[in-house]
């Protein structure tokens, strides 16, 4: 059936509390054609795992979209395309849809939303620089960084103890100039030809499949840790290229 079928279907013990588990379980009532009797389904650890990754992405997505008092066409886009570019299917794209748009209506500030967060994922540091690499992702999707939204998002950073250098270089990823290539693999451009190494075999590593396999993250986001690899071996051949090593 699968966590999205349970929820809908008034899944019991999905065991998510505070601001996220409010957000999920609005979003659960608002996408119900008709909400039924409660069911006996009980998700899995894995599932309760997946949940809880795809709602705050959206939650904080909603919230992230909102920074500055309205919700404009183009930032309901940028997420439409991010969830095209993970391939949602219609179900999916739906539930996200009505997560979206609860987080917009529930009184929580962002950074509650971060803390949860940062306590859900332990020790997980991928978690934690997936989820800032996805927020910006989205935000800088149109070339433009809103002032708020920045905020926010170093905000999170903050939380999560990720460095405001760290947090630099996953924001230069969405810059047009060569530089984001650098940036993709955590390196400067006057890095050496052994430290670009380095870190290019540290990221393919790290998002290598069987590794991620075991991160238990929905179905849809391996699809964006994959396009990740591709993203990170194409840096890498374009440095390669550049610099004329092997």
């Amino acid at each position: 059936m699968g966590w999205f079928g349970k929820i809908l279907g008034g899944a019991v013990g999905f065991g998510l509390g505070g601001p996220i588990g409010a957000i999920l379980g609005a979003a659960a009532v608002a996408a119900m054609e008709r909400p039924g009797p409660e069911s006996d389904a009980v998700l899995s650890p894995v599932e309760e795992a997946q949940m809880k990754f795809f709602t705050t992405v959206f939650a904080m997505l909603g919230k992230l979209a909102k920074a500055d008092g309205q919700v404009t066409e183009d930032e309901v886009g940028a997420v439409g395309r991010f969830m095209d570019k993970i391939h949602l299917n219609e179900q999916s794209k739906n539930f996200a849809k009505s997560i979206f748009n609860q987080a917009q209506q529930i009184d929580v500030p962002f950074e509650a939303l971060a803390d949860q967060y940062y306590r859900m994922a332990g020790s997980d540091r991928m978690k934690l620089v997936m989820m800032i690499d996805i927020l910006l992702r989205v935000a800088m999707a149109d070339g433009q960084f809103h002032p708020a939204e920045e905020r926010l998002i170093k905000n999170t950073a903050r939380i999560f103890n990720i460095t405001d250098g760290e947090y630099q270089k996953l924001k230069a990823q969405y810059v047009k100039e060569f530089s984001k290539y650098y940036a993709i693999l955590g390196c400067d451009e006057n890095a050496t030809v052994d430290e670009v190494k380095k870190k290019y075999r540290k990221l393919a590593s790290e998002y290598h499949p069987d590794k991620i396999a075991h991160k238990e993250l929905p179905e849809e986001f391996m699809v964006f840790a994959n396009s990740k690899l591709q993203e990170i071996n194409e840096a890498y051949a374009k440095i390669k290229e550049e610099r004329g090593f092997k």
